[in-house]
């Protein structure tokens, strides 16, 4: 029998025991087939994998546990490590600012005129251009930024933080380009953040101070049961985290600006909230020499990254093809939410035109490549103790699970599977390199 053949046949056996002929179902080989992949599997097999499953224990134990909540909001320069003047954080990879996505530049460019580097967009974006302004990925410092989203010296951050492993990071409190799409000027973007740090930043102040911190992961598992997948759909999470200040600032007679309802209600907020939880969860495995798990996943809009524990320097990456608008919010899909958790959002595939059987088989597929649950959290339809902590890139090839990104196209939310070459690349990175 050819091994790496696509089906097998074999003898279906009925209830009562009795043969019922030849049936033919599908089989996916280790690292789909591909020789080279299986070579690096057995070399891992034969003399790294206890070590690996030692190490991925230790580290699962904690993520399991994690707890993020937010703590605080302070400004980026006093709080996101490595943060300079002149220095802008975007949502991607590392990478040049000719290269980003049409989304991204746009963000930057808002980003410029927000600090106050220049008044005109022409000459933000030459200054981008040039290098005369310092980028750097967000993930690279402790931080992440949603749907093409940036982070500058002066901005206010949301602090998240993990309450059992005591990692943080930072998510920008404000937007550049919200629910009015990236075709308002430049201009017009800065000036829109402006305002939201002057109404929203002081109103969720005020909310920690009364009650000391919100929890992240118990909203979004109300979320999960009432039709949110968490990374394209966030209405009721939103929602949940909207009345939670709005009710606190009500109970204490503070007044209510009108602007408010509007940046609350925007469910990007909880998206970034959420988010920067995820990556706290993840923070815990960095630099962790000898786990195989994926601790970052990230896009700049058509160029999507991961990184892996214990080789933090290295960044995987692969062309979209196009520009997906995403950003580090890709990072959710590990934690089980986007697009395994597309079967618990039916208006949002009634809009991207997939059937229930589509979303079910991303579900399975990321409870496939893992053993490990976020109790916190947890996906209704599974029958699973929480949702699929999909993070092991060695049992991703040896499944072929391949990665899959959430993101919304031109309004239109949708799913790109990358494929298994960012994971394969992780592999032999990860056998050939110690």
């Amino acid at each position: 029998m050819d091994l790496f053949s696509s089906e097998i046949r074999t003898v279906g056996i009925s209830a009562g025991g009795h043969l019922s002929g030849d049936v033919t179902v599908s089989y996916v080989a280790e690292a789909e087939g591909d020789p080279t992949v299986q070579a690096y599997l057995d070399l891992w097999n034969s003399s790294m994998r206890k070590e690996t499953e030692s190490r991925n224990r230790a580290a699962a134990l904690v993520m399991m546990s994690s707890r993020p909540v937010l703590a605080d909001i302070r400004t980026a320069s006093g709080c996101v490590p490595g943060m300079k003047e002149h220095m802008l954080l975007h949502s991607g990879p590392p990478g040049q600012y000719v290269s980003f996505g049409e989304t991204l530049k746009k963000a930057l460019t808002a980003a410029v005129l927000y600090e106050g580097w220049t008044r005109s967009e022409t000459e933000a974006h030459r200054m981008l251009e040039n290098g005369e302004i310092e980028l750097d990925s967000a993930d690279c410092h402790n931080s992440s930024a949603v749907r093409c989203g940036v982070i500058s010296p002066s901005m206010p951050v949301l602090c998240v933080t993990d309450r059992n492993a005591g990692t943080y990071v930072y998510a920008p409190a404000v937007r550049f380009f919200g629910d009015k799409g990236t075709g308002r000027p430049a201009a017009a973007a800065a000036s829109d953040a402006a305002r939201c740090a002057d109404i929203l930043v002081p109103a969720l102040k005020d909310t920690l101070l009364e009650n000391g911190f919100i929890d992240i992961f118990s909203l979004a598992r109300e979320g999960l049961r009432a039709g949110d997948d968490c990374c394209l759909r966030t209405d009721y999470s939103g929602s949940l985290l909207k009345d939670a200040v709005m009710g606190s600032m009500a109970d204490n007679g503070r007044q209510i600006k009108p602007e408010l309802f509007r940046y609350l209600g925007d469910g990007t907020l909880f998206l970034e909230l959420f988010t920067a939880a995820v990556k706290a969860m993840l923070s815990s495995a960095r630099n962790d020499d000898g786990c195989s798990f994926i601790t970052s996943f990230c896009c700049s809009g058509n160029t999507a990254g991961i990184r892996i524990a214990g080789k933090s320097d290295i960044w995987f990456t692969v062309d979209l093809g196009k520009d997906t608008g995403c950003g580090d919010e890709a990072v959710c899909q590990l934690a089980g939410a986007g697009a395994p958790a597309l079967c618990c959002a039916p208006s949002l595939l009634e809009r991207m035109g997939l059937g229930l059987f589509d979303s079910l088989r991303m579900m399975y597929d990321s409870y496939e490549s893992t053993d490990m649950y976020i109790e916190g959290l947890g996906i209704p339809l599974s029958g699973q103790p929480g949702s699929p902590l999909s993070i092991d890139f060695i049992k991703m090839c040896r499944t072929s699970c391949p990665l899959r990104m959430a993101y919304t196209d031109a309004e239109t939310p949708a799913v790109a599977d990358l494929g298994m070459s960012m994971i394969t690349a992780a592999l032999k990175s990860f056998v050939s390199e110690r």
